[in-house]
């Protein structure tokens, strides 16, 4: 039986935290493979400066790599061949619950108070196959994206310790059936999905500010017709407003506009213009303005 030789496919923080994982763990990575994605920052400059620090060859995915007995995907979002090596993904929702694309962006939209990693073997249904094991953590809000990734982020590296060492031990990682009764999903995420709805409860959409802020691109909107990213906003007591309007600017605080939602009202804390990304602020009698959706829904 010949020696088990590991590569390591990594995008994003998810990808460091492996990585830091599996140099410390019992079967160091014999190479790294990394990907561009610009709808993130996808940290391939990082990944490629710290695999080639530790002596490690690195291959962007497009090229052919050497082979490998085993290959462990960490915040990849692209089709791995499941032919040849064993494929493990680290996927961050607790599976069954939340397969697909995005899960932490959905989870926390949703205000789920646990979140989690599954060590999973691929098969060819995303996400559907066996698991080897799982981490959780529970969480408060507010909580911004970056922060839960950052979280999450020793959860990654304990998993990937954990799979190596197993590796090494000859283990099969054969896993445990999921329960496909107790399947969720979550859909992909395109520029659309950016845009808020106004209809939402204020809790909500401040949820989804700060669940699509950096390492994203940050919620985005239409002011009277202009561009805009919002990435920060606070929930305000509601009043009654008899003719509510989601969307409307209802008075102006310290240059924060404080918009109707569907329920509850939202000051925007930090609001930027979405070409320049400078910040915006607006004077107080300027209320005569609207938030709306930059595509029809």
């Amino acid at each position: 039986m010949s020696a088990p030789r590991l590569g390591l496919l990594l995008l994003g923080d998810k990808g460091l935290a492996c990585l830091a994982g599996a140099l410390a763990s019992a079967l160091p990575p014999s190479f790294v493979v990394v990907g561009e994605d610009p709808g993130q920052d996808d940290r391939r400059h990082e990944l490629r400066a710290r695999a080639a620090a530790a002596g490690l060859p690195v291959y962007e995915r497009t090229a052919p790599w050497p082979p490998a007995t085993h290959l462990i995907a960490a915040g990849w979002r692209w089709l791995l061949p499941l032919s040849g090596p064993t494929v493990l993904v680290l996927h961050d929702s607790l599976l069954p619950k939340l397969r697909g694309w995005n899960p932490l962006v959905t989870a926390l939209i949703e205000g789920e108070t646990q979140l989690g990693v599954t060590a999973l073997r691929a098969v060819a249904r995303p996400d559907a196959g066996p698991i080897i094991a799982q981490r959780s953590l529970a969480i408060a809000y507010p909580i911004r994206i970056a922060e839960a990734i950052a979280r999450l982020a020793p959860l990654y590296g304990e998993l990937t310790q954990l799979l190596a060492a197993r590796i090494a031990a000859g283990d099969a990682l054969v896993g445990s059936p999921q329960d496909e009764a107790a399947a969720t999903y979550s859909l992909w995420r395109d520029e659309a999905d950016y845009d808020i709805d106004w209809s939402w409860e204020a809790a909500r959409i401040r949820r989804f500010i700060d669940a699509t802020g950096p390492p994203y691109r940050g919620a985005a909107a239409l002011c009277d017709g202009r561009p805009v990213r919002i990435l920060a906003a606070q929930e305000q007591a509601d009043l009654a407003i008899v003719n509510r309007t989601p969307g409307k600017v209802l008075a102006v605080e310290d240059g924060q506009p404080l918009v109707v939602c569907g329920r509850g009202l939202l000051r925007l804390v930090d609001w930027r213009d979405a070409e320049s990304g400078e910040p915006l602020r607006l004077p107080p009698g300027r209320l005569r303005l609207r938030f709306t959706a930059r595509m029809p829904r």
